[in-house]
């Protein structure tokens, strides 16, 4: 039990260093201070974070190769959705929404602006930052595959009732606060 204890508070005093230190790399050797000798993979929250991943992605997976057929893959998808829901939106907002690097987010832009899906518009208050907006033929793309899309959701979790829906909605719900407590989560919509 005093093992166990001290196990906990050290445990406790490494989480908060590295919240300290959070742009800091973990050296290998206190990943071993992290963890607990007593976990393992049958501990249901691993279970429950293998099963959560392992949804998502399969249906990532399906995603990406019915969009493929449709012409967009599903982060064209996630930037067209963004766009045809706010018109005209900033990099870093686009960034910010998609949990993506900026870096990985121009190259995506720049293909799609070549594909004349999305477009950038100079600020007029600054000329050397621009908004992205969403082209006709964006417009056109992102409502066929959407349309694709959310049937495609709704299909697989036929299995669920109201109530099961409901619930599941609560209780992950629940898990986004408690792994993300400041709601950059719910900042984006599945």
């Amino acid at each position: 039990m005093i093992e166990e204890t001290r196990s906990r508070i050290k445990l406790r005093r490494i989480t908060a260093r590295m919240a300290r230190e959070k742009n800091k790399s973990l050296a290998i050797n206190e990943i071993d201070d992290i963890v607990e000798a007593d976990i393992s993979f049958n501990h249901p929250k691993l279970q429950l974070y293998q099963l959560i991943r392992r949804c998502h992605d399969y249906i990532t997976t399906e995603t990406d190769k019915n969009l493929t057929s449709l012409g967009s893959t599903q982060a064209q998808y996630q930037v067209l959705r963004i766009l045809d829901d706010l018109d005209s939106v900033s990099m870093t907002k686009i960034s910010k929404l998609l949990f993506r690097g900026k870096s990985n987010l121009t190259t995506l832009i720049d293909r799609m602006e070549r594909a004349g899906l999305v477009q950038r518009v100079p600020l007029e208050q600054d000329r050397r930052v621009s908004n992205i907006t969403i082209t006709l033929k964006g417009k056109r793309l992102h409502d066929k595959v959407a349309k694709y899309h959310r049937s495609f959701i709704l299909e697989q979790f036929n299995g669920l009732s109201d109530i099961d829906v409901d619930n599941l909605l609560q209780l992950l719900r629940k898990t986004a606060h408690s792994i993300n407590p400041d709601g950059a989560i719910f900042n984006v919509d599945a």
